[in-house]
């Protein structure tokens, strides 16, 4: 993948590996109402992001007002603030922390923003990640939204990329929880 976007929304098998390429983008559709779009990929091979390539599924997880996390922000792994006192509590945490594959839960749903999206590559080689992987939630002024996921399994990992799944970030009230971050190694 060169120079352009890929939206891969439902499980994929990939032979002989994946190379996303300078320039390159891959990430699936949302903001969504229910846990339906995913990057959920098997690699029989090896997979590469490159430097200026990135897997971004920042704001493709859950819309504002939807998710398990919902309150007045949005949870998933970690939880977000209360936005006002006396206000909506927070949502509660969910999903696994050992083999996360959740999206983050959208923001207030009068005035938030979208969750981050899921990232899961099972890769029977090496991934080599040397640009960005982003699975964060979308920054705003009030009631912010939570960071999804990034579940990364193979048989090697290298490189120097970012991951992020970050909860987004509060300029007024209420910042969302944060998401969650998994790497295993098999060989």
């Amino acid at each position: 993948l060169t120079n352009g976007t890929l939206a891969l929304n439902k499980p994929s098998l990939i032979r002989g590996g994946l190379w996303v390429m300078g320039g390159g983008t891959l990430t699936h559709s949302g903001p969504q109402t229910a846990e339906t779009n995913k990057i959920d990929l098997k690699v029989y091979g090896n997979v590469a992001v490159e430097v200026n390539a990135t897997v971004n599924v920042t704001g493709k997880g859950y819309a504002a007002g939807y998710g398990p996390g919902y309150g007045t922000s949005g949870d998933y792994g970690g939880r977000g603030s209360d936005g006002y006192s006396g206000g909506i509590p927070s949502g509660p945490c969910y999903g696994s922390f050992i083999a996360p594959t959740n999206l983050g839960t959208g923001g207030n749903a009068y005035i938030g923003l979208p969750g981050g999206g899921a990232i899961i590559m099972r890769v029977d080689g090496e991934i080599r990640h040397d640009g960005t992987m982003f699975a964060n939630g979308v920054d705003g002024s009030y009631n912010n939204s939570a960071g999804g996921t990034i579940f990364l399994t193979a048989g090697s990992m290298l490189g120097f990329g970012t991951l992020q799944a970050n909860g987004a970030n509060l300029t007024g009230h209420g910042s969302g929880g944060g998401g969650r971050i998994s790497l295993v190694v098999t060989n």
